[in-house]
């Protein structure tokens, strides 16, 4: 672990401090990635990572080795023509992975941006980069104090909710927006 230890955000209190202290590191970045759908045989289309201040490091399609569905294309707006002279995952992780090295990394849905990396990595037989998780839907869900009923925990919300409630741009489903999104999101909890 880098640096010190993030509290869990398990209520509205710890997820503003959840909040404040990734803020205040230096190794933090926020993460988005698009996908050719949900499944085993899911891959990446579009990777951005930015920065605590909003620099933008990596943005970029990326080509997959089958095409993307339709149904996947009508979330996102990504197209087998938008993506034809994208390089492939393999080239784009040469360039993300030393950005992405020893950092704490910020998702919206984290499992899920991870799942998509370990993914694409095995499936193209590369290393994953050594990364260290955080997930801001599971802290904004103990900032709203959204109970579930039944399960006892937090109910989750999506990006755009989250946005829309710190009055955010609405994100629209790529990469980068979702990634400044995420951010902004951070950055509302922090304030409380």
């Amino acid at each position: 672990m880098i640096g010190r230890e993030l509290p869990k955000a398990i209520d509205r209190a710890s997820a503003i401090q959840w909040a404040r202290a990734l803020l205040e590191r230096r190794d933090i970045l926020f993460l988005d990635t698009e996908t050719t759908g949900l499944g085993p045989r899911a891959e990446i289309v579009d990777l951005s990572v930015i920065t605590a201040d909003g620099t933008v490091l990596v943005n970029q399609l990326v080509k997959p080795a089958r095409p993307i569905p339709i149904d996947a294309t009508l979330i996102h707006g990504i197209t087998n023509e938008l993506v034809a002279e994208a390089p492939d995952w393999c080239t784009v992780l040469e360039k993300a992975a030393p950005v992405l090295a020893g950092k704490v990394v910020v998702a919206y849905n984290s499992s899920f941006d991870r799942g998509m990396i370990q993914q694409c990595c095995a499936a193209a037989a590369v290393d994953v980069p050594a990364i260290e998780w955080q997930c801001a839907m599971r802290a904004y869900s103990a900032f709203r104090k959204d109970m579930r009923l039944r399960a006892g925990g937090y109910r989750w919300r999506p990006l755009y909710e989250a946005a829309e409630s710190f009055r955010l741009t609405i994100p629209t489903h790529r990469a980068l927006a979702d990634a400044m999104a995420c951010r902004g999101v951070v950055v509302g909890m922090a304030k409380g």
